[in-house]
């Protein structure tokens, strides 16, 4: 078993690659120190149309036209009649990008 762990730690996606990784990055701390990274997030929801979706307009955000998506002033407007939907919007945004982006998958507090 020693043999078969020591060659498939070169295998991507093997239990022993995941360890092999680990224990490297275990290595990198303690030379290096805590990695740290800063990231901003900013979504811009006067100009995604998933507000307009959001807010209840019968839009198809998978196919949508070129014509059919919102205008600044229209979006803006959606905003300013039901902020709700601008904290709703932030909300799946966020957990979209943490999800998808940072990979890490947690209860969604709404």
């Amino acid at each position: 078993m020693k043999e078969v762990k020591a060659i498939s730690c070169n295998v991507p996606g093997s239990p022993e690659s995941h360890l092999t990784m680990r224990n490297e990055i275990c290595a990198n701390i303690l030379s290096f120190g805590v990695p740290s990274f800063f990231i901003t997030v900013n979504p811009a929801d006067v100009y995604n149309p998933v507000v307009k979706f959001l807010a209840g307009n019968d839009i198809d955000v998978n196919n949508l036209l070129p014509n059919q998506v919102p205008t600044y002033w229209e979006q803006v407007g959606v905003i300013a009649c039901n902020p709700c939907i601008a904290a709703e919007f932030f909300n799946t945004y966020i957990n979209a990008f943490i999800l998808a982006i940072l990979q890490y998958c947690h209860e969604l507090v709404i």
